[in-house]
């Protein structure tokens, strides 16, 4: 098959003509602004960001997978943080501020891994006041970050840096 581009040369738009159409068994000569190779027929295309994505999408799952697998180690680190939705945390830097105790107000920032192969997606910042029946982060110190897992159904990943606890006044 010979194939010579029409109007401006581009060398993208033949190597792209080439992968869809000539077959890779056989020598392709490229010698721009034409092809000469021996026709395959028309081969699906597929994107190369759709290739990324699987990618991405691939190491997301093995990391979740690997992280689950740590999860049950006792000595990987992991402390449980809730018993109900199987939730438990890493820490990954211990801060040297007040320890949380019951009766604080905590304000955390969150970040979710992203879903385009970014460490974060976005943040987002929450305050609530620690309780008795909440174990999760009583004990933990301010500046602290850590990794929250829930190794249910839904598997969640989660980055927490605890920014501030206060001490309420009766």
């Amino acid at each position: 098959m010979y194939y010579q581009q029409p109007g401006l040369v581009h060398g993208k738009y033949l190597l792209d003509f080439a992968a869809q159409y000539c077959d890779t068994k056989y020598e392709i000569n490229i010698q721009f602004p034409y092809i000469l190779c021996v026709y395959s027929g028309v081969k699906e295309k597929i994107a190369a960001q759709e290739i990324r994505r699987k990618e991405i999408e691939s190491n997301m799952l093995s990391a979740l997978r690997k992280i689950g697998n740590e999860i049950d180690n006792p000595d990987s680190g992991w402390k449980q943080m809730s018993s109900e939705d199987e939730r438990r945390f890493l820490i990954t830097s211990q801060g040297t501020g007040p320890v949380i105790q019951d009766g604080n107000e905590v304000t955390i920032r969150v970040r979710y891994p992203g879903k385009d192969g970014k460490p974060e997606k976005f943040d987002e910042l929450k305050t609530f006041l620690v309780t008795k029946a909440d174990t999760g982060f009583r004990g933990l110190r301010q500046g602290s970050s850590l990794i929250i897992a829930c190794n249910g159904e839904k598997k969640l990943l989660e980055f927490v840096e605890i920014l501030l606890v206060t001490k309420l006044k009766p």
